[in-house]
């Protein structure tokens, strides 16, 4: 929907950056929601399951869920600033300004 509505305002030029430029993006998306989706079933039972220590087992899980993630995205981002526009040649020379 969002490359329909830049359809109607932009060239399509500017809608090819935009795609590339989101489709690299969606890299760092789906790392993280893919954690979610693991982690939250069992959270899910663990708050569900009137234990007292629950609280701190779900805040554990959580803590390292946040390493994990960060694990991939920090890096992700420091490389994409660092080396985003060479990787953006790939597709050519034109998709330089997504960075």
């Amino acid at each position: 929907m969002d490359t329909v509505i830049l359809a109607l305002f932009v060239t399509n030029s500017v809608i090819a950056v935009y795609e590339v430029a989101w489709n690299l993006a969606s890299l760092f998306a789906i790392f993280g929601a893919s954690i979610a989706r693991t982690l939250f079933p069992e959270m899910s039972k663990i708050a569900s399951g009137g234990d007292p220590d629950g609280d701190r087992e779900v805040s554990e899980l959580l803590r390292i869920s946040l390493s994990y993630a960060g694990l991939f995205l920090i890096p992700g981002i420091i490389g994409s600033v660092i080396v985003g526009d060479i990787v953006l040649i790939i597709y050519g020379s034109e998709f330089v300004t997504g960075y």
